[in-house]
């Protein structure tokens, strides 16, 4: 049996670590490779193609603009980290699309590759804009290629753009996806209803995972230590969660925070200078050891009554650790919903003090008491990156099958 050309787009892939390149990461681990030939076409600092363990060929194609975003690493501060958002957002509003290059040439190279290959499959990823951009691009050249448009996020929907002149750009976008794509696929249920509403599409609900084998081998700290692995940004902040803890230090006897990740963009309240301790931006190794080392890890998301089905991928990472979370998040949303499916959260509401001593203190004496909850193994095991890939390999070779 012969292959399918199977070709991912995206600007995020490993070796960048984030939300966005794990995504497409696991989907070209995870697509069945004896029926596709995954192709990767990202960006990056090489023109030669790669041979990347497990996934197949990269194709890794520069961006060589004068005038880029800027990029955040471990040292930024919180000042410079301001300032660098300031500069992305001066960007997006005056309409700068600082991958204009790499668009160019990655869609160059995606036309000679489907004009070889006419019956082949183009999974392209968003956010940013461009792998869709492209797509577009060459459909409206009537080059034949079955589409999937994935979102991380929504588009012109999502209540956190920067600028209307962003948002009216994205709904001349969505206008041409609902013209061409074939099919959408998106992280959570009430965005995958969302985008069939807005595409008139099958929507396929292919959420995120952790992707490394569980070793759910339980500890005990000696002080109650409670880790953050992510990045605070936006809004959400630990500000809330802070307000609370400071309320409940008289009843807690030892305490530990470690806040790891790009958390420079946070100011911490001198009652808890001495309990919280930044430990920077780590590797994934690193990052996996932290949320094991961890009595509870934290996980803050913010809510907003117009915008569900924001799990955050960390989510699946704390729970593939086998930890407990303390989780300050809309109680209405899929994030709770998971945790109590796998009877592994301690849940407070995001903006509720109250709530959140209550969550914070409940976990303590569980954690001394050790009668902290019995996770539920079976759910947590099956929130694995390939059990979601999965659902795209059956209904993408379905349709191979029909044609």
């Amino acid at each position: 049996m012969s292959k399918t050309k199977l070709f991912i787009v995206t600007t995020y892939f490993t070796p960048t670590v984030s939300v966005a390149s794990g995504r497409m990461l696991a989907f070209a681990k995870y697509l069945n490779k004896s029926y596709f030939d995954v192709i990767v076409i990202t960006l990056g600092n090489s023109k030669k193609k790669e041979c990347v363990q497990g996934v197949g060929m990269v194709e890794y194609i520069e961006n060589n603009l004068l005038i880029k975003a800027a990029n955040f690493d471990k040292k930024t501060n919180y000042f410079l980290h301001k300032l660098k958002v300031l500069w992305n957002v001066f960007l997006r509003n005056v309409g700068h699309n600082h991958l204009g290059d790499w668009q160019k040439k990655a869609c160059n190279f995606l036309e000679n590759e489907l004009l070889q290959n006419p019956d082949s499959i183009v999974i392209t990823s968003f956010s940013p804009d461009s792998p869709h951009v492209i797509a577009i691009l060459l459909k409206e050249k009537k080059i034949p290629f079955y589409w999937v448009a994935d979102f991380r996020d929504e588009m012109s929907n999502n209540p956190f753009l920067a600028s209307n002149q962003l948002r009216n750009r994205y709904i001349k976008i969505e206008s041409k996806i609902k013209r061409y794509a074939d099919v959408t696929s998106t992280v959570s249920k009430p965005l995958s209803e969302n985008c069939e509403k807005l595409f008139t599409k099958t929507c396929l609900e292919i959420r995120n995972g952790f992707d490394f084998n569980q070793n759910i081998e339980r500890i005990k700290n000696p002080l109650f230590t409670i880790n953050f692995v992510g990045t605070f940004y936006g809004k959400i902040k630990p500000d809330v969660f802070f307000k609370a803890l400071i309320n409940v230090l008289p009843h807690i006897d030892n305490l530990k925070i470690n806040l790891f990740g790009r958390c420079s963009n946070i100011l911490v309240p001198k009652a808890l200078k001495d309990i919280v301790v930044f430990q920077g931006v780590v590797d994934s190794a690193t990052s996996y050891a932290a949320m094991q080392e961890a009595d509870v890890l934290l996980l803050i998301l913010n809510k907003n009554k117009n915008y569900k089905g924001v799990y955050s991928t960390k989510i699946f990472e704390y729970l593939g650790s086998g930890r407990h979370v303390l989780a300050c998040i809309d109680k209405t949303d899929v994030a709770n919903t998971l945790l109590v499916s796998c009877n592994a959260g301690y849940i407070a509401d995001c903006d509720d003090v109250l709530d959140i001593q209550n969550a914070i203190l409940t976990c303590y004496n569980d954690w001394k008491n050790d009668t902290m909850l019995d996770l539920n193994y079976d759910a947590i095991s099956k929130l694995h990156r390939h059990y979601e890939v999965n659902k795209l390999n059956d209904f993408l070779i379905s349709k191979l099958k029909t044609r």
